[in-house]
């Protein structure tokens, strides 16, 4: 049976995105995960530089492919609920493909 499981990575690694927190929103997206009971359909994860390091902090959707940037805690709701859920993404944090480092 393939896995339905969408993992939500958090650059943490990487010197932009840790310095600009993205240890709290790595923290804030568990939490989110974990009091709407959605373990078994979001994993979040920890990652190390994804190569988008000027959009810090990074939380990349996988298999959606997509990428968020300059995400602050209070993104983290948003991109459960709009993006990963009803799968609307969040435009004004998208990160466009070729608009790296």
């Amino acid at each position: 049976m393939a896995s339905t499981c969408t993992k939500l990575l958090v650059c943490t690694k990487g010197k932009h995105c840790s310095a600009r927190d993205s240890h709290d929103v790595l923290a804030v997206l568990r939490k989110t995960v974990e009091r709407a009971q959605l373990e078994d359909i979001f994993k979040v994860k920890k990652s190390g530089c994804l190569g988008l390091c000027k959009h810090g902090p990074v939380v990349m959707v996988d298999p959606l492919g997509l990428s968020y940037g300059g995400v602050a805690e209070v993104d983290c709701i948003d991109i459960i609920e709009r993006h990963v859920a009803k799968k609307k993404p969040i435009k004004r944090l998208l990160i466009k493909r070729g608009k790296h480092k």
